[in-house]
């Protein structure tokens, strides 16, 4: 009658409370609830956490995605305070970019049939790991062309291969470099000037 671990419970059971507990705080980070809605249960927060650990300092070469994951967990266990504390800090300034240029709906699609927004993973991937990479002079030309930038967003989500990047077969190593190289194009656009 017990419930079937998922991966990222089972990373969690693996590891030391320290790494535990550092998880949990930067999943807590006051954004994440007003841009990915309450991802508490199962710990789907802290494999976001994770994910952007992951893409941010590793190359994805197209492996199981749980095993991607997992090693990026081993990778996170073997940093240092130092490290962590870097990481901590790159992850509010990303979260808080995506907020101050996207807004709300930063991380949200719609669905092809009905119109829904959804809160999607894919989306958080690319654009944390995307923002977090500009010098602070680079996004201050994102930011002054705000309105722009929102409304390219919105025609990007209407490009077929962009939206089956961030849809289906997310994990596939072809749709991970085509919603990047998108998302990489779109910012080019207005920081090229």
């Amino acid at each position: 009658g017990g419930l079937t671990l998922n991966n990222q419970e089972i990373r969690n059971a693996m590891a030391k409370k320290p790494e535990r507990d550092f998880l949990q705080k930067i999943a807590q980070h006051p954004l994440m609830p007003k841009l990915m809605g309450g991802l508490s249960k199962r710990m789907l927060d802290q494999e976001l956490v994770l994910r952007f650990w992951a893409f941010y300092y590793l190359d994805y070469s197209n492996e199981k995605f749980s095993k991607f994951l997992d090693h990026a967990m081993e990778k996170f266990k073997q940093s240092d305070h130092q490290k962590r504390d870097q990481f901590e800090s790159i992850f509010d300034q990303a979260i808080s970019r995506c907020d101050h240029l996207l807004g709300e709906t930063a991380f949200q699609k719609k669905t092809e049939k009905t119109g829904v927004r959804y809160k999607n993973r894919s989306l958080f991937e690319v654009w944390m790991v995307s923002l977090a990479r500009l010098d602070q002079s680079v996004f201050d030309k994102l930011l002054r062309h705000k309105a722009d930038v929102r409304e390219a967003v919105n025609q990007l989500l209407q490009d077929p291969d962009f939206y089956e990047s961030i849809s289906h077969s997310t994990q596939n190593k072809n749709r991970v470099h085509t919603r990047h190289a998108k998302v990489d194009t779109l910012i080019k656009q207005f920081t090229h000037a």
